[in-house]
């Protein structure tokens, strides 16, 4: 198994302008971007374990504590995604901006 560290975007879709130009450039540079689409993701919980996973690829698979992942958490769905983005934190997952930090940014009230 390698120790090659994966790069996975958290987006709506691939569709969407940003994450598209976000997961090009990536490959271009010779990576393979794994998509993280809000949708498909599902937190669960098994005995007392925190589970996440994407269209039934569980973090573990794609090896969560071994990736990047970069938030593109819009006004989509905001809760969902800060949510999934959350649980990857907890399973080992590194994010240039974390679910909390987003969640301040986002409360203009605080």
């Amino acid at each position: 198994m390698s120790d090659m560290w994966r790069v996975a975007v958290l987006s709506k879709s691939a569709i969407v302008p940003s994450t598209a130009l976000i997961l090009a450039a990536f490959r271009r540079h010779g990576h393979e971007p794994l998509l993280l689409e809000i949708l498909r993701g599902v937190i669960a919980l098994r005995d007392g374990e925190e589970l996440v996973s994407f269209a039934g690829i569980a973090a573990e698979e794609f090896r969560a504590e071994r990736c990047i992942v970069i938030p593109r958490v819009g006004s989509f769905l905001p809760e969902l995604g800060l949510a999934l983005l959350g649980a990857l934190e907890r399973r080992g997952a590194v994010t240039p901006n974390t679910s909390g930090a987003i969640r301040c940014a986002r409360n203009k009230r605080a």
